[in-house]
């Protein structure tokens, strides 16, 4: 019963994932600080539930968690502050957030 709770809760988390992602690139510029606020909030959720769910002696993808929450750091820095890296801040919180599902299903 508690493993298919957590697999409705991974493909609902898969599909959001998809849904803003396709937002993330959609050329509208509405709300486009919305939708690149609520990918990094879903990709620091996911990165919490990744360093959540790993024993304590699994430092080394414990630390690849941190590392890709960093890398969202990094992509809202790039956004928010310096404003001329839009694509590339995409990028990274794309990649941040794939490296994420890819570690929390793995």
């Amino acid at each position: 019963m508690a493993l298919g709770v957590l697999w409705i809760l991974f493909i609902a988390l898969a599909v959001i994932a998809i849904i803003l992602q396709f937002l993330l690139y959609k050329q509208d510029g509405t709300r486009q600080n919305t939708i690149f606020i609520g990918n990094a909030i879903l990709g620091f959720i996911l990165s919490y539930m990744t360093y959540t769910s790993l024993p304590m002696n699994v430092t080394g993808q414990r630390n690849v968690a941190i590392g890709l929450a960093v890398v969202i750091v990094v992509a809202l820095l790039l956004k928010f502050v310096i404003n001329r890296y839009e694509n590339a801040s995409k990028l990274l919180l794309s990649l941040a957030i794939v490296g994420s599902f890819i570690q929390l299903f793995l």
